[in-house]
């Protein structure tokens, strides 16, 4: 996959380039639906990954966020294909936030993922991983953490962008509710493949999505699970191709996390809080404490 995995990163950085130029001109944003956001720069940045993508495999098809509708895998089983989301945390490189990031993923005709590469523009970071042969982070090797505690684990995870997913986002408030009870910390940083980038690099223990585009955590699969994290789908199996939803951990706290997201979603139901807050259970309700800041 050296080829591949070069092509990826080519790509990224192309596209993070026309991305900080947009930035230094100033930005408008499109609303594409509630809560959900798109620019100029995301369209532009995708253009250049599919004339990139293009050039050296003109046969290949491109799964990306910005584009029409996307095929199934059920149509695009046995196919080279590649998983691209130009701007990964739109909402953050809106508001001039580092945590964003260029995604794109190979997958093999095998239907694996085989190649991911995740590119931070606003840090200058790059990782990247090949199936079989590890992770890295700016070319050198990282592995994720030794955690073995749910109690010592840092973990990280984020809220749809689109308001046709708000059932999603209110179980994820269950999931928080229980993981905070047991973990040192969470976090919501608003940009999913650099979360699982993070679990690659033991820079936090643990992540989970309940649901994302299939481009939001395909180079991320690949990318964790290459440094040594148990990357599994929501029924705890081991996610080897695309998916939407899953979870990412060290291998000694991945059964515990799984476990409690698990229970969010077991709930019957999440009621949908009218903005005053009185529809939410009494556990989601703020009480103006300070926890683990």
């Amino acid at each position: 996959m050296s080829d591949e995995v070069a092509v990826a990163r080519a790509a990224a950085r192309e596209a993070g380039r026309i991305a900080l130029d947009h930035a230094a001109r100033g930005l408008t944003a499109e609303w594409k639906g509630a809560r959900d956001l798109v620019t100029a720069a995301d369209r532009a940045a995708q253009a250049r990954i599919r004339e990139v993508v293009a050039e050296a495999f003109p046969t290949d098809l491109v799964v990306d966020e910005e584009g029409e509708a996307s095929p199934g895998e059920d149509e695009i089983a046995g196919t080279r294909r590649w998983y691209v989301d130009p701007i990964d945390g739109t909402t953050n490189y809106l508001k001039g936030r580092h945590w964003w990031g260029v995604s794109i993923a190979f997958c093999d005709t095998d239907d694996e993922l085989a190649a991911g590469v995740v590119y931070l523009p606003a840090l200058g970071q790059t990782y990247e991983a090949v199936r079989g042969g590890g992770a890295m982070l700016d070319g050198e090797p990282i592995r994720c953490s030794p955690v073995t505690e749910l109690a010592e684990a840092l973990c990280c995870s984020g809220f749809p962008g689109s308001d046709s997913m708000a059932d999603i986002s209110r179980r994820n408030i269950e999931a928080w509710r229980l993981v905070m009870a047991r973990a040192l910390s969470l976090r919501a940083t608003g940009a999913v493949a650099p979360d699982w980038c993070t679990v690659a690099s033991g820079r936090a223990d643990g992540s989970w999505t309940l649901g994302v585009g299939r481009w939001d955590i395909a180079a991320g699969i690949v990318i964790a699970r290459e440094a040594g994290a148990t990357v599994t789908d929501l029924d705890g199996i081991a996610l080897r191709g695309p998916g939407e939803r899953g979870v990412a951990a060290t291998p000694g706290i991945h059964a515990d996390l799984l476990s409690l997201v698990q229970a969010a979603l077991d709930v019957p139901e999440i009621p949908r809080d009218d903005g005053t807050g009185g529809d939410l259970p009494e556990g989601h309700r703020a009480t103006g404490e300070r926890v683990n800041e």
